[in-house]
C-alpha cells in the first residue's frame, strides 16, 4: 500500500459535568500512515476448532518452546490461571498457578509475556502488581519468581521485558507513549508524547492517557514496540533499536464522541460514547510483521452477539498494510506461527477454545 499523507484538525463537541468547552485539538500529524478498507483486498480464512474442558474462560495466549501458553480469567477459587497445550499434537498438557492475593499467587492473568529466559515465561497480575516467572521444564506448579511492582512502576501496566534487562510498557497519567522503567522500578526513559497526538486545556495526561487505552505488545528479540487503541483506531510502532515511533490511523481515521464526567472517588473520568464501535482488542509482533485484531463492534453488539472481532489486518514495521484476513470465527486474542503458517485464535464462542487458521503462503 503507498502510504498517504494527510494533515488536518478534527473539532469534537465534549460535554463536561461542571463545565463546557470546545476548544479541542485533536490531531493527525503530516507523518502519519492512513489506510482505509478499500486500500487492501480481504482474504478469507476458515478454521479448525478445538474445546479443552479444563479451560473455562481462556483470555489471553502466548506461543513458546512448543506451547501454547494459555491466561484465564478468573471464574472460581478451583481454577488454574495459567494452561499449557502441546503443539504437537493439540493435547491439553498441564495447569500452573493458583488464584488469590497471597505469595506465590496470581490476583488476574492480565497479560503473558515470553520473557529473556529460554525456558520460562512471565504473567503480570494488574491487581496486586506482581510479575510471576514461571518454568517450562519443571513440572511445580508454582512460580519461581515473584517481583512487586514499586516506584514509578507502580503505575505501569501492558508491560514487557526488553533485551537489556529494563522493561517497556504503558503508565497512568504519563505523556509518554511508550514509558521504560529500570530494574528498580525507575522511569528511565520516555517515548513519544500523547500532547503531539491529541490535546485539550481541560484534559490532564490521565485523560488522554485513557482514551487512547489499548494493549502492547512487543517483539523482544527485534526490540519492536506495539500499541494499538481500543478507542481510537491507532497503531503506534516503536523500534527501540533507532527510538523512532511509526504511527498508522484506520481505517475509521477519526476521533470518538466521548464525555468527562464527574466521579466522587476519582474526580475526573473519560466516557467514551458507546454507540463508538471498538477498535483495536489485540496485536501480535512476529520477526516480520504485525498483526492486529480489529472488531468495529460497539459495545451492546458486542454484549448481545459475544463476537468480538472478525478481522486481522497485517503491517510490515514501516506501516506499510499488507494483508487483510476476514476470519470465519470471532476471537478475542491470538498468536500467530509463521514458520508453521498458523494463526491461533481463542474463540469467544462457549463451544469451542481455540480455532486455528492456516495462513497463505
Amino acid at each position: 500500500m503507498k502510504k498517504i499523507i494527510v494533515k488536518y484538525f478534527v473539532l469534537l463537541l465534549i460535554t463536561f459535568v461542571a463545565c463546557k468547552n470546545n476548544e479541542v485539538n485533536g490531531f493527525f500529524p503530516e507523518t502519519d500512515i492512513f489506510f482505509m478498507l478499500e486500500d487492501i483486498e480481504e482474504e478469507y480464512l476458515t478454521s479448525l476448532k478445538y474445546k479443552f474442558e479444563d479451560i473455562l474462560f481462556a483470555e489471553n495466549i502466548i506461543i513458546k518452546n512448543n506451547f501454547l501458553i494459555i491466561g484465564e480469567r478468573f471464574l472460581n477459587e478451583n481454577q488454574n490461571p495459567i494452561h499449557l497445550i502441546s503443539l504437537d499434537n493439540l493435547v491439553y498438557n498441564r495447569a500452573l498457578g493458583n488464584f488469590g492475593f497471597g505469595p506465590e499467587e496470581l490476583s488476574d492473568t492480565w497479560n503473558l509475556s515470553s520473557g529473556l529466559n529460554e525456558n520460562t515465561f512471565w504473567v503480570f497480575s494488574g491487581q496486586n502488581k506482581v510479575f510471576s516467572e514461571f518454568s517450562l521444564n519443571t513440572f511445580s506448579n508454582k512460580p519461581i519468581k515473584q517481583i512487586k511492582q514499586k516506584e514509578d512502576l507502580v503505575n505501569g501496566y501492558e508491560l514487557s521485558w526488553s533485551l537489556n534487562g529494563t522493561i517497556v510498557g504503558r503508565s497512568i497519567n504519563d505523556n509518554n507513549i511508550f514509558v521504560e522503567f529500570d530494574s528498580t522500578g525507575k522511569k528511565i526513559n520516555g517515548y513519544g508524547m500523547w500532547s503531539e497526538v491529541f490535546s485539550h486545556k481541560n484534559l490532564n495526561s490521565f485523560l488522554i492517557e485513557s482514551l487512547h487505552s489499548g494493549v502492547l505488545r512487543s517483539n523482544v528479540d527485534k526490540n519492536i514496540y506495539v500499541q494499538v487503541g481500543v478507542n481510537r483506531d491507532f497503531i503506534k510502532i516503536l523500534d527501540k533499536n533507532n527510538e523512532t515511533i511509526v504511527s498508522i490511523n484506520g481505517p475509521n481515521n477519526r476521533i470518538p464522541d466521548f464525555d468527562i464526567i464527574s466521579s466522587p472517588m476519582y474526580g475526573p473520568m473519560l466516557s467514551v460514547n458507546r454507540k463508538e464501535p471498538i477498535n483495536y482488542i489485540e496485536a501480535y509482533v512476529s520477526d516480520n510483521f504485525i498483526y492486529v485484531l480489529y472488531s468495529g463492534k460497539t459495545p451492546e453488539e458486542i454484549r448481545l452477539s459475544n463476537e468480538h472481532a472478525f478481522n486481522i489486518f497485517v503491517f510490515d514495521f514501516s506501516g506499510d498494510i499488507k494483508y487483510f484476513y476476514k476470519l470465519d470465527e470471532s476471537i478475542r486474542s491470538f498468536v500467530v506461527d509463521e514458520e508453521m503458517k498458523k494463526l491461533y485464535g481463542l474463540t469467544t464462542n462457549d463451544k469451542y477454545t481455540l480455532a486455528i487458521f492456516n495462513l497463505p503462503s
